[in-house]
């Protein structure tokens, strides 16, 4: 009978650890794509993220253990749109053959103009600022994993069909926030461009000292300028992002006497036990700090979190 008890939770062992093993291994580029891939993907994919929490995409510098991880994956989803700028040459270096998704297909983008790209017209890729474009995520994150893992077909379309679902709640919500404000007064100040989706999606203005990317500078011209606007038209508060660097902030604060805000998550999500750790929380923690600055929030909490 021992033997027989023996046996039998070998075989289940083996069974667990075959299952473990046979998951498929998926790759995304940073810590907001990589929470939509994984709850797609649930409990049948191994997954890991390059790029992590309140670490920014736009200055990364890719380690010799991105690299393995690579070389290892199944499946590689990213973002595009030229936001994973170092991307090529890990692909390059790595030899990596396999399938490559990316995210943002089908998503017409607003073009901006990049000081380091030469000043020319590119395309701006913060599209997870509006919900919508990431229901466009879901999709296509979707069909690359059924795509590379038919076997559990039904198992992505069913999470995909249940966050599309809590998805939708949360952009119906975030526009009842901003639908009664005057759009004079729905202007905030942010250190980056990362925010052009979520103003034209859901009325709220953002100006801010830098471009598209972290890696801008501001001409002395371009601060000037701005913080003239931001006297003219009485904006008081200003917004610190958990990837950038303060100083450009503390210096309009003290320039134009508007008070600092709280912490606004653009291109990563924070730690887990933070506000961001989540998409979902991470745009609910965004939307109430905003509000809350233009002194017009009214809780209307959705019925589910991510």
């Amino acid at each position: 009978m021992i033997r027989k008890i023996i046996i039998s939770l070998f075989c289940v062992f083996i069974l667990i650890s075959s299952h473990a093993h046979g998951k498929l291994k998926v790759v995304s580029s940073f810590s907001i794509l990589g929470d939509v891939v994984k709850t797609v993907g649930g409990d049948f994919i191994d997954h890991k993220s390059i790029v992590g929490p309140n670490e920014d995409t736009h200055v990364y510098n890719p380690t010799p253990n991105d690299g393995r991880l690579i070389s290892k994956a199944d499946l590689i989803i990213i973002n595009g749109l030229m936001f994973e700028t170092w991307f090529k040459r890990m692909i390059d270096a790595t030899g990596y053959k396999k399938d490559v998704a990316v995210a943002s297909k089908n998503i017409e983008p607003h073009k901006m103009m990049a000081p380091y790209f030469g000043g020319k017209p590119v395309p701006d890729p913060h599209v997870w600022s509006n919900v919508r474009h990431v229901m466009t995520w879901v999709k296509n994150i979707r069909e690359a994993l059924i795509r590379n893992d038919p076997q559990h077909k039904k198992n992505y379309e069913n999470n995909a069909t249940l966050y599309l679902k809590e998805l939708k709640e949360l952009d119906i919500w975030i526009r009842q926030q901003f639908k009664t404000i005057p759009k004079k007064k729905c202007k905030v100040i942010t250190a980056h461009d990362a925010f052009n989706y979520f103003e034209k999606a859901y009325g709220v203005t953002f100006l801010s000292p830098q471009g598209l990317s972290t890696t801008d500078e501001p001409s002395a011209a371009e601060m000037v300028k701005l913080i003239i606007q931001i006297k003219k038209e009485n904006i008081k508060t200003i917004f610190v992002e958990n990837i950038s660097n303060t100083h450009l902030i503390k210096q309009l604060a003290s320039e134009t006497g508007a008070k600092i805000g709280g912490v606004l998550y653009s291109d990563a999500l924070s730690p887990k036990g933070e506000p961001g750790e989540s998409y979902i929380k991470m745009m609910r923690h965004n939307v109430e700090t905003i509000a809350q600055s233009l002194s017009c929030f009214k809780l209307n909490t959705p019925k589910k979190e991510k």
